[in-house]
């Protein structure tokens, strides 16, 4: 089989005389020319399509989860944020592809670089990781006294599945010890 004149797949299944191939479809293949050709055996006679089918697609769908691990830390501590994506269907990692991102938000405002740019962190294997650096002075506490939590937001986006849902999860700052060294006047 072949779509737009590339071999798509080199195992083909023939029962009573249909032949078929499963191959993991990808958005550049939608309204692609579908053709098949058999190269023949001594009791048959190579055949080609006469004319071209034309592929349809849906995008998949897929599945985010987001962990901040740990969940708690200090100024300056690191805690690492991980997104894992997985196919809705199959329940697998999703396929590598360039344009594979994800991008971590901290209570609705976008991880950037030190350019104001958004930092986009590409998807291997399903899954997009960032070291974050808890910065000096992130309050661990609100005004009144109670833990102050910050949510953390995976955005992601992959070309060969619908919008993919967000995920969220929290963690929290960690009191610092301080101390005060005075001196008589």
């Amino acid at each position: 089989f072949k779509i737009n004149g590339k071999t798509v797949s080199e195992k083909i299944s023939v029962k009573n005389g249909i032949a078929t191939a499963a191959i993991m479809a990808t958005k550049s293949y939608n309204n692609g020319n579908l053709s098949a050709s058999y190269g023949g055996t001594t009791g048959f006679k190579a055949n080609s399509t006469a004319k071209n089918g034309i592929v349809s697609l849906s995008l998949r769908n897929a599945k985010v989860t987001v962990t901040a691990s740990p969940s708690s830390a200090k100024q300056y501590e690191t805690i690492v944020f991980t997104a894992k994506v997985v196919d809705s269907a199959t329940g697998k990692a999703i396929s590598d592809n360039s344009k594979a991102v994800a991008v971590f938000k901290i209570n609705g405002k976008s991880i950037k670089n030190s350019l104001n740019n958004v930092i986009k962190f590409q998807i291997k294997n399903g899954v997009a990781t960032f070291n974050y650096a808890v910065p000096k002075g992130m309050a661990g506490y609100t005004v009144n006294g109670s833990v102050r939590y910050y949510d953390v937001t995976a955005c992601v986006s992959h070309p060969d599945y619908n919008t993919i849902d967000r995920a969220t999860t929290k963690f929290t700052v960690q009191r610092s010890n301080i101390s005060l060294t005075t001196t008589t006047l």
